[in-house]
């Protein structure tokens, strides 16, 4: 009976210890996992991954609950731009030692000094210039820099030609802000209108061509355009390409009339005049320079054989080539370019109450 007893007492021992030794394995496994976790942790931190980072460190937490682990999830969120996060992780870190309670109150100090500046906020729209309102007293124009504390915060932004914007941002985080407005372009209705009715003519505005659907029952092409400068072309066969800038204002329906000029050919009556002159000058003026040359020669070859030299050479030479000269310059008015006279370009504007406002281009 003893010895049955002692056979009982050995085996209930080492079961016992068998369990113990599991356990004991078991925990090492959740160590090194938790160990690995945080590892990686660190290596996404390295990688801008602070995400992915702070999830992990959560699930080693989870396997083994240490004091360095909720350390280092409060410096990925602050690298996160998440202060406040950050500062309540540090004070809910239990049971730190010694070493890292300094740390920690250490962490904790910075980040309060830094939370209590402000942030640097920039403000970005489409174009320069806009007006930007703050919280209903400060003003700047865009782009711009604030100093703004952390918090919520209104934005009222206008400038010409676009819809003014209104905006709530919630300021927070230590880095720096840029807030980039998007803001909507005012459009306004344009007719364009191009003479000779007639003209098969192809338009281009800010260089996109206006569909053919565009064009209305009398032959105007309505689009609607934003506001502010642009640049319109017309072209067409026979007539000449037709450029011209024009303002769109807001609060008006602008109708911009465009006068084509028809292409002229080179060879008109006045250039064929104007060449033939030069061509009868030069003669005239090569004949009387021969003249003279021949005038000369033939006064030296009398010289020598001691002939009489009669001949008019040396009145005739001079007169043809001052008439040369002459005529070659009075081709001067026939081949230049005539100056441009009346209206090329009229642009109307229509308030919406019927009054025209007339802008006229003479070029």
């Amino acid at each position: 009976m003893k010895r049955l007893y002692q056979r009982s007492s050995v085996a209930l021992f080492i079961i016992v210890l068998t369990c113990l030794s599991s356990v004991a394995i078991a925990q090492t496994k959740t160590e090194i996992r938790a160990f690995q976790l945080y590892k990686d942790a660190k290596t996404s931190m390295k990688a801008g991954k602070f995400d992915e980072a702070c999830h992990m460190l959560d699930e080693a937490y989870k396997l083994y609950p240490q004091a360095n682990i909720m350390f280092r999830k409060a410096a990925c969120l602050e690298a996160k731009d998440e202060p406040v996060a950050s500062l309540k992780t540090l004070k809910n870190i239990k049971k730190p030692s010694s070493r890292l309670r300094v740390k920690i109150k250490a962490a904790i100090n910075r980040l309060t000094i830094l939370m209590n500046k402000p942030v640097k906020v920039t403000v970005v729209t489409p174009e320069s210039g806009a007006e930007v309102l703050v919280d209903g007293t400060q003003t700047c124009k865009s782009p711009c820099n604030l100093n703004l504390a952390r918090g919520t915060h209104t934005f009222r932004i206008t400038q010409d030609g676009y819809s003014s914007m209104n905006l709530t941002k919630d300021i927070r985080g230590l880095t720096g802000k840029v807030i980039n407005v998007q803001m909507k372009r005012m459009m306004q209705k344009v007719n364009i209108a191009v003479q000779p009715a007639g003209a098969k003519a192809k338009v281009l505005v800010d260089g996109n061509a206006i569909p053919a659907a565009k064009r209305t029952a009398d032959g105007a092409w309505a689009i609607e355009l934003a506001t502010g400068k642009h640049t319109i072309a017309v072209m067409s066969d026979n007539y000449e390409t037709y450029f011209r800038d024009f303002i769109v204002k807001p609060g008006t329906e602008p109708v911009v009339s465009c006068y084509l000029k028809s292409k002229s050919r080179y060879w008109t009556g006045r250039r064929i005049g104007g060449w033939t002159m030069v061509g009868a000058g030069a003669v005239m003026t090569g004949v009387g320079i021969y003249l003279i040359a021949s005038y000369y020669s033939d006064k030296s070859l009398a010289r020598n054989t001691g002939q009489s030299l009669k001949s008019n050479k040396q009145y005739i030479g001079p007169v043809l080539i001052g008439v040369g000269v002459a005529t070659a310059a009075c081709s001067y008015f026939l081949l230049r370019k005539p100056k441009k006279k009346g209206i090329k370009s009229v642009s109307l504007s229509v308030t919406p109450k019927g009054a025209f406002i007339g802008t006229v281009i003479n070029f």
